[in-house]
């Protein structure tokens, strides 16, 4: 698939800690991710170490919504995408582009998101990208469109659709200032 937007590069600007050096706080949080369905400390949550505090609230944040939620998983692996593609988050976007295939994701949907082709997008994750991406560009978002999203998803996953933007927004933030290296290219990735 060819890519007419590329995604930021990656310089690594802000590393993780180096574990050898890590403070009681940042070893706790290591291994509470570590030990957790992540499995590893991988993308933001090296250079979130530096704040072991926020680093802890941001992964528990994200445990939820990526593990616990009711949120149907293709709804909100699209999501996740179209926050990478919006903010040209290449870490994010090659992390995520797998899960969304195993959680069902057709790869058509994937490569529209990819070349910004919101015709190519069908239901239900058409409401789903207006709905995100006036969050993203800070537009009114429609009376009808709320009332489509609580039918689809209910009043809680309308809020976690909410909180997957916000928080999958600022972990693209951390990782443009960290320099996050985005892992290797493949299907679908820049």
């Amino acid at each position: 698939m060819s890519n007419p937007h590329s995604f930021g590069t990656s310089i690594n600007r802000i590393a993780a800690p180096n574990p050898p050096d890590f403070s009681p706080d940042q070893r706790s949080v290591s291994d509470a991710i570590s030990s957790g369905p992540r499995g590893e400390v991988v993308g933001p949550f090296g250079p979130l170490l530096h704040s072991p505090s926020l680093a802890d609230r941001m992964q528990r944040t994200g445990e939820y919504l990526r593990f616990v939620s009711d949120l149907d998983r293709r709804v909100f692996e699209f999501t996740v995408l179209v926050v990478a593609r919006h903010r040209d988050q290449a870490f994010e976007w090659a992390h995520h582009v797998p899960i969304a295939l195993d959680a069902g994701m057709p790869p058509e949907v994937i490569e529209a998101v990819a070349e910004g082709d919101k015709s190519a997008i069908g239901e239900p994750f058409a409401q789903v990208q207006t709905f995100a991406t006036g969050l993203l560009e800070h537009e009114e978002i429609p009376d009808s469109l709320v009332s489509e999203l609580i039918a689809m998803c209910g009043h809680a996953g309308v809020m976690d659709l909410v909180a997957t933007v916000g928080y999958y927004s600022t972990l693209a933030m951390v990782m443009e200032v960290a320099g996050t290296r985005a892992p290797a290219a493949g299907p679908f990735l820049p």
